[in-house]
């Protein structure tokens, strides 16, 4: 049996783009595959923290929290990102685009053709759910795109 992994992934995923997302989950799963999809929240998570305007905030806040390295290491990119006439944006990765309630989750998956098996409340962070889902046998449904 194919097992399709995506752990943390969706929630980052601009919501506008989860069905096709999913649907290229089940592009790529072979049939009769399980598919675990982790960790979509259901709520909204907080804002990005902390926020700074200047390289300079950003700079003396990694110094103070994780020390001259990550200070460093910033700096490089910046000044690359600079050399390279290319904007420099600081978004911490944290920032959750997709949340949703697992119905809706759920109904989403379904129009991409895969189907739900179960889920259950993830532990840490608990505002969460993981899915399992299963792609169909070949042959037992068409696909989604031509329904």
């Amino acid at each position: 049996m194919s097992v399709v992994i995506c752990n943390n992934v969706l929630l980052v995923v601009p919501r506008e783009k989860i069905l096709a997302s999913l649907r290229e989950i089940y592009r790529v799963a072979k049939p009769g595959a399980r598919i675990l999809i982790g960790e979509i929240p259901f709520e909204p998570g907080p804002p990005p923290d902390p926020e700074f305007t200047t390289a300079r905030e950003t700079l003396g806040c990694l110094y103070n929290q994780y020390g001259l390295r990550s200070a460093l290491g910033m700096l490089r990119r910046m000044v690359f990102r600079r050399l390279g006439g290319q904007p420099f944006t600081i978004r911490s990765g944290s920032q959750i685009d997709y949340y949703a309630q697992a119905e809706e989750v759920i109904a989403l998956a379904s129009e991409a053709g895969l189907g739900y098996v179960r889920h259950w409340r993830h532990e840490d962070p608990n505002n969460r759910y993981n899915y399992l889902f299963r792609k169909a046998e070949a042959g037992s449904i068409a696909n989604p795109r031509s329904a």
